[in-house]
């Protein structure tokens, strides 16, 4: 009998992959904040549940929610603009709950966002406590609220994100010099993010960090022209660089994971 799997979070990343794993005999479980989108959820062949925090996890079911073998974190960072540390205590109760339910695997989405923006190449151990420019969350502090509950904890560090409904020709202006064009991308696709989660539910490992970007790092000249051309634009570019980092996956595909789409703009 497949596992029981409880999403928290049913959004960009939430809802294709309840569906896709629905679909291959999971029971499947989804959150959402909103009663408006529970109907959407269910049509993807998930269990919808209502969840909030405040800082600790609540429902009116909360305990059919938190009844599965594998929770997926793939909420954004939460923000509390009265309370600094908001993002930590959320995910420092929903570690909690994990124990108080026996709960056998965590898979966590996190970011790339824990690297430097410095021209080197960087694997999982590189990870430093740094203020993302996104979410202004250190999102090397929300990982470790997960590493010593005495359940298995698997993060996945995603690079930029792209595909349906979120079209890179639409990241950068025509309007203006875009910069940077020699940098590397660091990007992957939908499909790559949903393979490797499901990957990680189905593997028997207990701890690991693992970056989830494509293994070709185009450039950004190259990725972003293109996705542009799609659209049917034509970008400039400010001919210097800095250089930029590069992340890489090579953790991951050493542990058998193959990705779709070797570089991103195979995605495009």
């Amino acid at each position: 009998m497949k596992e029981k799997v409880s999403i928290l979070g049913c959004g960009w990343i939430g809802r294709p992959l309840g569906k896709r794993l629905s679909s291959r005999g999971y029971t499947v479980k989804g959150s959402t904040t909103r009663t408006s989108m529970m109907a959407q959820i269910a049509l993807e062949g998930i269990i919808p549940f209502q969840v909030n925090a405040n800082p600790v996890p609540f429902g009116s079911n909360i305990d059919g929610f938190f009844d599965c073998d594998v929770l997926v974190g793939t909420i954004p960072p939460p923000s509390n603009p009265l309370i600094p540390d908001w993002a930590f205590m959320v995910h420092s109760s929903i570690s909690r709950k994990v124990v108080e339910y026996g709960i056998k695997k965590v898979v966590l989405i996190s970011s790339t966002s824990v690297y430097p923006d410095e021209a080197r190449v960087y694997r999982e151990a590189d990870a430093q406590s740094i203020v993302s420019k996104h979410s202004g969350t250190v999102m090397l502090d929300l990982e470790k609220c997960y590493t010593m509950g005495g359940f298995s904890s698997i993060v996945l560090r995603l690079g930029g994100l792209f595909g349906p409904d979120r079209d890179p020709g639409k990241f950068l202006s025509a309007q203006r010099s875009n910069t940077n064009p020699d940098n590397p991308v660091n990007m992957v696709h939908l499909d790559d993010v949903v393979s490797a989660i499901q990957f990680c539910i189905e593997d028997d490992a207990q701890h690991e960090v693992f970056n989830v970007v494509s293994p070709e790092h185009s450039t950004r000249r190259a990725f972003y022209d293109k996705a542009a051309a799609l659209r049917g634009i034509s970008l400039t570019w400010n001919e210097n660089s800095t250089g930029g980092k590069k992340v890489s996956s090579e953790k991951l595909q050493q542990k058998g994971f193959t990705f779709k789409y070797k570089s991103p703009e195979e995605a495009l």
